[in-house]
């Protein structure tokens, strides 16, 4: 192998060669020139020149059409073996290949000029283009000592799509591609030894500014560094990884992420940790500390997270589209979550939120949930089971001294006011919102006071049921009972559910003069649909009135019963 090291080059390489050249001799000088010649399969073409001394001295230019180096760079190469061998003799060489290839890479029109003299390496420029993307590096080396340093390092990508830089990154980065499909330029620089490698990058990938530098040991390996992302819209950045709809949810404004971030790699594995997280993107106001551990057979990512602002999207599934759940398994987590401000596309405004989160095989837990709502308390727990079969959810939840400011569901009978508690108990099992639906089972108990009831109006149907002329009364009775609102001094209700059916077994209003009316029936969750019976008795030791409200809950469909009253009041 003309005494060169060939530890962990496979032995199917450089197998076959032919060719043929011009040599001159001349004192202590070797020179080939029109040199041709094909090795592997390949075609080679250049000239050289050997000066032999104490220090031999090499000078080589070489094109080659198709280079690879999967079988002649070792996979682990011996740093300290190469460093001696290479301070034994001075090189100038100067290689251009047409297509390169190594560990799944295939370059374009790769170009290196470099020197080694005295013991110093010096990569005046190593150049290649991937795909749409041209890379550049040069710097220099002093490999006589132990251990070598770098300095004068640089690095430079830019291109009008930059996909291709991914293929030098971790295969769980393809992810990113979306980011990076547009037009690159990065630069990265340093020096330094192995132990204290220091790095400063920065670069624009489309309109997102990036700025980084830190402190890198390639021995151990860890680093430490600080990390800038800058952008002017946020939902144009996030809306490849988050949906088209992002501005919807997330809103207008720019993006700013700054991170003092420390990681290191060991046993097949490694860990990343944030100690200061600062975040802003549109709406989003977030700060927190960080940690993602890898190697195992999830990532784990771990922390604590408290916000400003956190807006959050309305997911928008239909009703019998699967739900999403195999993201449950991407990854394990353990976080603490605070938020002053948690504020759900289209849904209610939640203050001084907190709790914890805990994923794990599939299974996520939201423990010791707590937030400000409409004036109340509300606290809950919540584990969704996304790997069992078919999926499992259970809920349990309280909301205390909670003040309602208007309808609740605009219906046609609704919560319009009152300030009250409420009580609950679920479970369900199924792969959609529909499947949820239609299994879910548990109890829910509340009670309003002070409030308003809207879909009828029992203190009309109480002024109609005093009338002295019966076709007056009855007339006053079917009004009151085709709308309006009731204002009431207690409201109670006790509802069952099984198997997506909710039983409404005990509900009672009371109205400050003493009125009283109950209801009873069913609500179908899966369909929205009624099937209920509201009742009052307006006067004593009289037939109760009532009311039948049957179909969809936008548009239920009312049958009144007065027939009884009617016919008391008849014979009265």
């Amino acid at each position: 192998a003309l005494g060169l090291p060939l530890t962990g080059t496979d032995p199917a390489r450089l197998r076959t060669g032919e060719g043929r050249f011009k040599l001159a001799l001349q004192d202590n000088q070797a020179e080939i020139s029109d040199l041709n010649a094909t090795v592997d399969g390949s075609r080679l073409s250049g000239a050289g020149v050997l000066r032999m001394g104490a220090r031999p001295a090499i000078g080589l230019g070489l094109t080659m059409d198709r280079l690879d180096l999967d079988g002649l760079v070792p996979a682990q190469p011996d740093w300290a073996q190469i460093g001696s061998t290479l301070a034994g003799f001075d090189l100038n060489l100067r290689l251009a290949v047409e297509h390169l290839g190594w560990r799944g890479l295939a370059a374009q029109r790769a170009t290196l000029d470099m020197t080694l003299e005295k013991g110093r390496l010096a990569l005046r420029r190593l150049a290649l283009r991937l795909d749409d993307l041209e890379l550049a590096l040069s710097g220099s080396v002093a490999l006589g000592g132990a251990p070598p340093r770098f300095s004068d390092l640089n690095l430079e990508a830019s291109g009008t799509s930059g996909p291709a830089l991914l293929a030098l990154l971790p295969a769980e980065w393809t992810t990113l591609t979306p980011f990076v499909a547009q037009p690159i330029a990065l630069r990265l620089s340093g020096g330094g030894t192995p132990e204290a490698l220091a790095l400063k990058a920065e670069g624009d990938i489309g309109e997102l500014r990036l700025e980084a530098s830190g402190t890198l040991d390639v021995r151990q390996p860890r680093g430490s560094g600080t990390l800038t992302l800058r952008h002017p819209g946020a939902p144009r950045l996030l809306g490849p990884l988050l949906g088209p709809d992002v501005a919807d949810w997330l809103g207008a404004g720019s993006f700013s992420l700054i991170a003092n971030l420390n990681g290191n790699v060991q046993n097949g594995g490694g860990t990343v940790t944030a100690e200061h997280l600062d975040l802003v993107a549109g709406g989003l106001r977030s700060r927190g500390q960080l940690s993602l551990a890898l190697g195992g057979a999830r990532p784990r990512l771990s922390g604590r997270i408290a916000a400003e602002h956190l807006p959050l999207p309305n997911p928008a599934l239909q009703p019998a589209e699967p739900l999403p759940l195999g993201r449950l398994s991407a990854l394990d987590a353990e976080l603490l979550l605070e938020a002053q401000r948690m504020e759900p596309l289209g849904g209610p405004v939640f203050e001084q939120v907190s709790g914890r989160l805990h994923l794990a095989d599939g299974t996520l837990r939201l423990e010791e949930m707590q937030a400000k709502l409409d004036g109340g308390t509300l606290r809950a727990d919540l584990v969704l089971e996304g790997t069992a079969s078919p999926p499992r959810l259970s809920l349990q939840g309280q909301f205390t001294d909670a003040t309602i400011g208007g309808p609740l569901f605009r219906l046609p009978f609704d919560l319009g006011a009152g300030r009250g508690d409420a009580s609950a108990k679920l479970q369900a099992t199924g792969h959609s919102l529909a499947a949820m639906l239609a299994t879910a089972s548990g109890s829910l108990d509340f009670t309003v006071k002070d409030g308003v009831l809207v879909g009828f109006d029992l203190t009309a149907l109480q002024t109609a049921a005093g009338l002295p002329e019966l076709t007056p009364a009855e007339t006053g009775l079917r009004r009151a009972f085709s709308g309006g609102a009731t204002a009431f001094e207690r409201l109670q209700a006790r509802m069952t559910l099984a198997e997506g059916h909710a039983t409404l077994t005990e509900a009672k209003l009371t109205t400050e003069g003493g009125g009283t009316a109950t209801a009873t029936g069913e609500i179908d969750l899966g369909r929205r649909a009624l099937d209920l019976r509201i009742a009052a008795r307006p006067v004593a030791d009289a037939p109760e009135v009532g009311l039948r409200v049957t179909g969809p809950a936008a548009s239920p469909q009312r049958v009144l019963e007065l027939a009884p009253f009617l016919r008391w009041r008849a014979e009265r």
